[in-house]
């Protein structure tokens, strides 16, 4: 089941299951928010700010290739609506972090499956997308060993994310694996 909450800014007009509202009218002003889980969307509760993984892999690899290693930080200046953690692609690089500190939080929901939001603390610090590709990385020109390694080691998550992403293996010779 998933419960929507439509927010005026702290005052909460409405709060009902998915299939008791309609969406496309209640919802048009974007100030709806859903959660899952028993009694999540109890506007008589406070509010307690999620903790969420913050990173970009233009200033940190780790943030595409090790997500569960990376920082989190808890959310400030959240509403019911961005107490939430995104994983958003741009341009082939990850970012990740606290929903209320999206420019629109809303634009989020209309990016192809590039940007998604969870509600649960550090929901946020897993591979995204989940079917990023792992490809064998290796330079025989650092590491001579490149070529014979190859079956021994565990193909690396690519840091950078684009939908027509491929592997690939180059040789100067018989001998050299760049």
């Amino acid at each position: 089941m998933t419960v929507y909450t439509n927010e005026h800014h702290t005052e909460v007009k409405r709060a009902d299951c998915q299939s008791a509202i309609n969406l496309s009218s209640e919802c048009a002003n974007g100030l709806c928010t859903n959660c899952t889980g028993a009694n999540c969307n109890n506007p008589s509760q406070s509010l307690k700010p999620i903790s969420c993984g913050v990173c970009n892999s233009q200033n940190n690899k780790k943030c595409s290739t090790e997500p569960a290693t990376i920082e989190s930080v808890e959310c400030s200046n959240i509403t019911m609506a961005t107490n939430k953690c995104y994983m958003q692609i741009i341009n082939g690089s990850t970012s990740r972090g606290c929903a209320a500190n999206l420019n629109d939080p809303n634009s989020c929901l209309s990016q192809d499956g590039l940007c998604t939001m969870c509600d649960e603390p550090n929901c946020n610090k897993v591979v995204f997308p989940a079917n990023r590709l792992r490809c064998h990385i290796c330079d025989s020109l650092s590491d001579p060993n490149c070529g014979s390694l190859q079956s021994s080691k565990i193909p690396e998550i690519c840091p950078n994310y684009y939908d027509d992403e491929l592997c690939y293996t180059f040789a100067t010779s018989i001998y050299f694996l760049i």
